[in-house]
């Protein structure tokens, strides 16, 4: 994603009619979502990226069309705290400030925690994190090449099919779950008629979006799984409801592993 945004920024920003327009035209929701940023600063499309709810559905479900948040004034806050035209370099520092503790540290001491395994990050002693900091762009992204001056350091040292492999994540198979092993607790739990969603968002919206993912008509994982999260925390922590704080309900044991991490 750095690679794609540091090269998205070199581009001229459009219009926002011409964004809207180029949006319409292109096929699936990625490209429709960057081609709508393409008329915003760095700080807020980057800041799309980590959305779960895409502004304008989040006022279909609200009703009302929301403002700016206390996140969007975090990210801006990283940004201009940055005083650097080298935008992976501002990208960079937001990743270490809210990316980093916020989500991957986060998930990889509980899950190491949870298996009794001591972690160590050595990419993240400080003083190899300052003097990362101080190097050229161009040693850590050429072209679309992340990790570019480590990569060099190892030539020799490991197989040319690691130098030269792609980045790989650890993708969760959320879109096929939801559609699946995990269909009947989006049922039972978002449009249940006691469901929580109910009470602060339009219902039909809801169901729409449980539909079109269901349908295969869009991919509303990303979506659903964040109507989910808010689901069972409501229900565990504010209304206090028995059947999930004791996990009996019939599909949280499906559910129980992803939700929790």
């Amino acid at each position: 994603m750095l690679a794609i945004d540091a090269a998205y920024e070199q581009f001229p920003r459009l219009t926002p009619w011409i964004a809207r327009k180029l949006a319409s035209m292109v096929p699936g929701q990625v490209s429709q979502r960057y081609a709508r940023w393409a008329s915003l600063p760095m700080e807020q499309r980057y800041r799309g990226v980590s959305m779960g709810m895409p502004t304008a559905l989040r006022g279909q479900l609200l009703g009302r069309q929301g403002g700016e948040t206390a996140v969007d004034d975090v990210f801006r806050a990283c940004f201009e705290a940055v005083p650097t035209k080298n935008v992976l370099n501002r990208m960079l520092y937001a990743d270490a400030k809210i990316w980093l503790p916020d989500d991957l540290l986060l998930k990889a001491d509980k899950m190491t925690m949870a298996n009794s395994l001591e972690l160590r990050v050595p990419f993240l002693d400080h003083k190899l994190v300052e003097y990362a900091a101080t190097l050229p762009a161009d040693l850590k992204l050429k072209g679309r090449t992340g990790k570019y001056l480590l990569r060099r350091a190892m030539k020799n040292v490991l197989p040319k099919r690691i130098i030269t492999r792609s980045k790989k994540g650890f993708p969760v198979p959320t879109e096929s779950w939801l559609r699946d092993d995990l269909k009947d607790f989006v049922h039972d739990t978002l449009l249940a008629s006691d469901a929580a969603c109910r009470g602060y968002m339009d219902s039909r919206v809801i169901e729409k979006i449980v539909s079109e993912h269901e349908q295969c008509r869009e991919n509303r994982r990303q979506e659903i799984w964040t109507l989910l999260i808010f689901e069972v925390w409501h229900r565990l922590f504010i209304d206090r409801h028995e059947t999930f704080r004791q996990g009996n309900h019939p599909a949280l044991a499906i559910a129980r592993a992803p939700l929790l991490t």
